[in-house]
């Protein structure tokens, strides 16, 4: 879930900077056509078990991932709405422990980009044009497993009960509701903080026994003071991720 916390928490960063004048030149980009490369499955209902063991299979996998929505920003008795819009493409080479994930994040006028290369024991993470190498194995772990998608998807199938299933067109759907534990545990200080909640609604989507799409509709709000004066940030946005490739191991 670390990959959604890196999307969550910028948006209210940038969001911050944006109202107080800190704001950066922002740019325009245009859509990406894709084509999608996934495993031939047979189109039925799987049972969680063989959903499980498929994401097993998975040896190589390629995403993009886009994030729509809005925010207010609240400052004492002043407030401001700006959109927001974030996207994010990449691949995870889970055989060889590689990957890589470019990231831009838009709120108002201001732009952020990011990006993260894992390179089996050392990683490299840029910020805002800012750089650094890691060769830290628990920074590095920490690195990897914010790039692995598939993490998301097998966190919802294994630890939470959907409270609502449908197959249509082929495609298995599980709906859960995302919580505060799910989706912002692993910062240290939040989970269990009533000044950071979040709620919605997450998709899971499935195709011959493979992930095809992940949806998440949820509210972030987060509400902090400083030098006295109360700010409220409340995100209300969609995001997207799109499976585009899926390679799996032999005998498959």
């Amino acid at each position: 879930m670390k990959h959604h916390l890196i999307v969550l928490l910028l948006i209210v960063v940038i969001a911050s900077g944006c109202i107080s004048g800190e704001s950066g030149r922002s740019t325009k980009t245009s859509p990406t056509p894709t084509t999608t490369l996934l495993p031939a499955g047979e189109p039925r209902n799987y049972t969680q078990e063989e959903l499980l063991q498929n994401l097993d299979r998975i040896t190589f996998l390629r995403f993009r991932e886009e994030t729509t929505g809005v925010t207010v920003v609240i400052i004492g008795n002043a407030n401001q709405t700006m959109e927001i819009k974030g996207s994010k493409v990449g691949y995870v080479d889970i055989a060889r422990r590689r990957a890589e994930v470019n990231s831009t994040a838009t709120v108002g006028p201001s732009t952020i980009k990011s990006r993260i290369i894992v390179t089996n024991e050392s990683a490299y993470f840029e910020f805002a044009g800012r750089g650094e190498n890691l060769t830290e194995p628990e920074a590095v772990e920490k690195l990897w497993e914010s790039t692995n998608v598939l993490e998301v998807v097998r966190r919802y199938l294994t630890e939470l009960e959907p409270f609502n299933v449908d197959f249509m067109n082929g495609t298995q759907e599980f709906y859960y509701n995302v919580t505060n534990t799910m989706m912002l545990g692993e910062v240290p200080g939040i989970e269990g903080n009533g000044n950071v909640t979040i709620n919605g609604t997450a998709i899971l989507r499935f195709g011959g026994g493979y992930p095809v799409e992940v949806v998440f509709r949820y509210t972030l709000k987060t509400v902090s003071e400083q030098g006295g004066v109360r700010i409220t940030n409340i995100v209300t946005a969609v995001e997207r991720i799109e499976f585009q490739e899926i390679k799996t191991g032999k005998g498959t």
